[in-house]
């Protein structure tokens, strides 16, 4: 009997956990955090989209596992690409779009995500342009076309740029011309 094996298991809950004692490790925390808010409830969405940073932030590049922890999110999580490119460009500043990009072509070239992505992309750059006119008036057509090619990401900072921003190429980051 001593040799027999029991099959036992032992179950945690992670949500009475604070993030950052879930793992020393952060490609561990990153999966524990991904496993902890993938049934979180409506009050903790704005705590799960915080937590999107440390998730992005504890991936190792370039590996099957970030691969597979980011496919998990935007299929369990339910978390609109452009939320997951945008928490991915400030948890890891200039590679946002380099680490989601991929991940994202992938789910595209398998029909996943297709519609959704180009959907919410074209509806971020007119919320965008629509914000930026009623702020600083009529926008010149290069920047419009240059908002309507930019990748989610991008208009993602932008967004956050027009909200406080006092000229047009403040928030865009260069000079506006016609």
């Amino acid at each position: 009997r001593a040799l027999e094996p029991s099959f036992g298991y032992f179950l945690r809950d992670l949500g009475s956990i604070e993030v950052p004692q879930l793992a020393a490790d952060p490609a561990t925390r990153a999966g524990l955090v991904a496993l902890r808010y993938s049934h979180a409830v409506e009050e903790a969405e704005g705590e799960k989209l915080a937590a999107l940073e440390v998730v992005v932030a504890g991936l190792p590049e370039g590996t099957d596992y970030a691969r597979q922890l980011l496919v998990y999110i935007l299929d369990v999580w339910g978390v609109p690409v452009s939320e997951l490119e945008a928490a991915a460009e400030r948890a890891r500043p200039g590679k946002g779009e380099q680490i989601v990009g991929p991940i994202v072509q992938e789910l595209i070239d398998q029909g996943k995500v297709e519609g959704k992505v180009e959907g919410k992309v074209e509806g971020m750059a007119i919320f965008l342009m629509k914000l930026l006119e009623h702020r600083f008036g009529p926008l010149p057509r290069a920047v419009r076309r240059q908002i309507e090619e930019a990748s989610a990401v991008q208009l993602g900072v932008w967004h956050a740029a027009a909200l406080s921003g006092q000229s047009l190429s403040e928030v865009l980051g260069t000079p506006a011309s016609n």
